[in-house]
């Protein structure tokens, strides 16, 4: 084998180890229109991982709606639940909510009680999306990641999940 074919061996199979890891770092789900009465019926939402020490969570929504109108953690918010322990329940939530102070989203890694671990960057790619990227490096982990998200009710109307049930398998 000539040395320029033997490069082009190696730059291949380099190419092939590149790909492979970067499609194994994002996972997409979709989520069917099922609550129609809600502003923040997930349609898709995505968790990749865009660099090291980093994961990126968006979720499109089936109606557009208002900054404004995730509130809280109990009316509006929408979370990210991880679970990097493969335990019954989730290590870390991840609260995309507006903070009426600051007049701003704000975005959140937080433990299940609500003690903050860091802070994340958001931002609104759509009238109908939300997009959060946050730092992983406070996060312990010992197992593949498992992550679902939620919509909590706003003003009262239906929450949603997705997926409906259990968790996503995938990312970080």
């Amino acid at each position: 084998m000539t040395v320029r074919r033997t490069v082009l061996v190696v730059v291949a199979t380099a190419a092939l180890i590149v790909f492979s890891v970067l499609v194994g770092q994002a996972k997409t789900i979709s989520d069917p229109d099922e609550t129609s009465i809600a502003h923040h019926d997930v349609e898709s939402t995505t968790l990749v991982k865009p660099s090291a020490g980093h994961l990126a969570w968006k979720t499109v929504t089936w109606d557009t709606w208002a900054s404004d109108t995730l509130v809280g953690p109990s009316a509006g918010a929408l979370t990210l639940y991880l679970d990097t322990r493969g335990g019954p329940a989730a290590d870390y939530v991840v609260r995309i909510q507006w903070v009426s102070v600051s007049s701003a989203l704000s975005c959140q890694l937080e433990k299940p009680g609500g003690a903050l671990v860091d802070a994340g960057d958001v931002s609104r790619p759509s009238q109908s999306a939300v997009r959060c990227v946050f730092p992983t490096n406070a996060i312990t982990k010992d197992k593949t990641t498992r992550w679902r998200v939620e919509s909590a009710p706003s003003f009262a109307l239906n929450d949603d999940k997705a997926p409906n049930t259990g968790w996503v398998r995938g990312v970080g």
